[in-house]
């Protein structure tokens, strides 16, 4: 007889990825054997590559919190011919499938869950399919009747207080939560377990709480009648006739003659001034200034000579590794740092002169209507505004400045003023000419244009102005197209005639010269 096979293909990636794999039935026979493969691909179809990684099969029960997963055992990870990885199975023998599982009442979707966890070192899934597992062992009586094995009965605790949470809610979920509890005892002593090993050590046999059973030392401050007992203890006899006759005797020893001798010399050794011990900074007077040290951290202090060290320090010399009495750099000739300018400076040096341990500065003194001041850590020099008459500060006028002509407090530039004046020359410069039927174009303005036909005068924008010549000997029709004429009724231009149109605004104009009827 085979294992009965269950295989599945599932996506991993893509619009069809899936966690689920459907390779089992609905339902599942509890410790049954059976072999279930299931070959993973990407979204394009090609192997999944599954290298590297391990994979174990768990199951359990679905959605009960603090139940802990059955391994069920090591998956194995193959490829299918392609070189690259991509299966993961695993057969499970008989009785693996917990019982336990065929308790929970079979639901649509299934009360159960049997899942690959698959892992690497930096990459982890899992793949699933819930199930609804029977319980495998039953048997018939002849009557038709089905017995459950006492393992799987329904069992509710009396007290759920003695049970930490979940409950178990079968006689064999409580069986084996009390044999991993006693496992728990017997693998760790310390948690309490009645070990003769630890209670019983001398292999004595008999109430390990029993005085008279006891080998080891005891402390006399454990025995609550010590005290009472030594006292009427008639064997202690000498000179002294009782332990309370010993004043603060320490250990309780009486000491000897010669020891007496020795302790009364120690005495006078401590309070002896010619060698002292055990004496502190404070008996030697340490913040009285009555010693003289020859040395500074363990290295010899130079000694003066007299008016020829006079206004040296003590600093220390490397080359040598002493301390030794040097000049100081400056000393009775000011200090030997200056002023001076920066070598990529090309501006006015602030410095004077140097006397002494004194560097002079130069002062600021405004001028031009310039202030110099002090504001906090800064000189200030301020250029009051320009006015009429008054140099100063002044700001240049821009294109709209020019424009508006109503700002009386900026300058002009030459070139502003150039293009300003350009702006009210008439712009008859540039000519153009033209053969047959013409409309004026905005292009046209400021210049001399030369016609021979008929002239259409459109909308144009306002300010607009040119100058019209009819080289025609006889008169030309001139048209207005979307415009009105201010100052004439006439229609034509005379033969070599010339006319000027100004726009007032985009469809008034005006047209002088000689027109004619």
């Amino acid at each position: 007889m085979i294992d009965p096979i269950y295989t599945d293909t599932l996506i991993i990636g893509g619009s069809g990825h899936k966690y689920a794999f459907t390779a089992f039935p609905n339902e599942l026979l509890a410790d049954q054997s059976l072999n279930v493969s299931i070959t993973i691909t990407e979204a394009d179809g090609s192997p999944y590559d599954l290298s590297s990684a391990a994979a174990v099969f768990y199951c359990t029960a679905r959605n009960v919190s603090g139940l802990v997963p059955t391994n069920l055992g090591n998956a194995t990870l193959s490829d299918s011919g392609s070189g690259t990885v991509d299966t993961v199975s695993i057969v499970l023998a008989k009785d693996g499938i917990p019982d336990f599982l065929g308790s929970y009442t079979p639901t649509r979707t299934g009360s159960s869950v049997f899942y690959f966890q698959i892992q690497d070192a930096d990459s982890f899934i899992q793949i699933y399919q819930y199930v609804n597992v029977t319980a495998g062992d039953f048997s018939g009586d002849g009557s038709g009747n089905i017995e459950i094995p006492s393992s799987s009965l329904i069992y509710t605790p009396a007290d759920g207080a003695d049970w930490p949470d979940p409950d178990p809610t079968t006689v064999e979920e409580g069986l084996d939560d009390l044999a991993d509890r006693v496992k728990t005892i017997e693998d760790n002593p310390a948690s309490g377990d009645m070990l003769s090993s630890t209670y019983d050590p001398q292999n004595i046999a008999s109430d390990a709480f029993d005085r008279n059973n006891m080998t080891g030392s005891q402390l006399a401050s454990t025995i609550s009648d010590f005290d009472s007992a030594v006292s009427a203890n008639t064997n202690v006899s000498g000179s002294v006739t009782i332990h309370s006759d010993v004043s603060d005797a320490g250990s309780g020893a009486i000491i000897s003659t010669t020891e007496r001798s020795n302790l009364s010399t120690a005495f006078a050794h401590v309070s002896s001034t010619a060698n002292p011990h055990n004496v502190t900074p404070t008996q030697l007077g340490n913040t009285t200034a009555q010693w003289n040290a020859n040395q500074i951290q363990g290295v010899d202090a130079p000694i003066p000579s007299g008016a020829s060290d006079d206004q040296k320090a003590i600093v220390y010399d490397d080359a040598s590794g002493d301390f030794v009495l040097a000049t100081m750099p400056g000393a009775s000739g000011g200090e030997a740092n200056d002023l001076a300018l920066d070598a990529g400076a090309t501006g006015e040096d602030i410095r004077s002169s140097k006397v002494g341990s004194d560097i002079f500065v130069k002062g600021i003194l405004g001028a031009n209507n310039a202030n110099v001041s002090t504001v906090g850590s800064d000189i200030v020099v301020d250029v009051v505004d320009a006015i009429e008459g008054t140099r100063g500060a002044i700001a240049i006028a821009n294109a709209g400045d020019m424009s508006t002509g109503t700002d009386d407090t900026k300058a002009v530039t030459p070139a502003k003023l150039e293009t300003r004046l350009v702006d009210f020359l008439t712009k008859t410069g540039a000519s153009k000419s033209t053969s047959g039927a013409y409309t004026l174009l905005a292009g046209d303005e400021g210049t001399n244009l030369f016609i021979d036909n008929t002239l259409t005068i459109p909308v144009l924008t306002a300010d607009y102005q040119v100058t019209v010549r009819n080289t025609s000997a006889s008169a030309v029709s001139f048209t207005l197209s979307g415009v009105t004429a201010e100052n004439t009724s006439d229609t034509q231009i005379a033969g070599k005639g010339t006319i000027t149109i100004y726009y007032e605004d985009t469809t008034k104009v005006w047209i002088d010269g000689n027109t004619e009827a």
